[in-house]
């Protein structure tokens, strides 16, 4: 069956609240009103909604996908405090975000720098753009090394290995329940 066309007066019956700084006195006032005006404010808005009823309902479980560049973007204390604070249950992302925390977990770091940056220049002095932000190839080459000596090491032992659930803080994220082989 289709759908009833909506008409003019169902497409107009929303309007725009426009934002009043002069009533909004906390965070919360402020994203809460974004829900009512436009554009991605509205979304924001929305966003906060779902997330505020998320933590409310004690029968939720709070996923958190991860994706881009965010340890090199300087967001992996975030990550890691949305598992402390129990504001998230379960992590899933992608591998760029588990080599740049191993990356920085062993005292490397990413550098602020410009989306502009000249790549040729870059590429003279070593150093990898992940658009703003900039790190040592060579860096990345020793981990790169680390990571495939233990990935050999664990060449062949598929039948011996176990699959158990630990903690760890080694590379700064902590997870209630990150299953480890070995």
């Amino acid at each position: 069956m289709a759908e009833k066309k909506p008409t003019k007066a169902d497409l107009t019956s929303v309007p725009i609240e426009h934002l009043d700084l002069e009533k909004t006195e906390t965070i919360a006032d402020l994203v809460d009103g974004y829900k009512h005006i436009s554009f991605q404010a509205r979304t924001l808005g929305l966003c906060a909604s779902v997330l505020e009823n998320m933590m409310t309902d004690p029968k939720c479980t709070v996923f958190f996908g991860g994706a881009g560049a965010l340890t090199p973007g300087g967001l992996k204390k975030v990550m890691r405090d949305m598992v402390e604070f129990g504001l998230v249950d379960v992590v899933v992302t992608t591998g760029a975000i588990a080599y740049h925390d191993f990356y920085e977990a062993h005292g490397h770091r990413h550098y602020k720098s410009s989306p502009d940056a000249d790549d040729i220049v870059l590429r003279e002095h070593f150093l990898d753009r992940v658009y703003d932000t900039l790190a040592d190839e060579s860096l990345f080459r020793e981990c790169d090394d680390e990571i495939a000596a233990l990935a050999d090491g664990l060449a062949g032992k598929a039948s011996r290995t176990s699959c158990r659930p630990s903690t760890t803080r080694r590379s700064g994220l902590r997870s209630r329940s990150i299953i480890t082989i070995g």
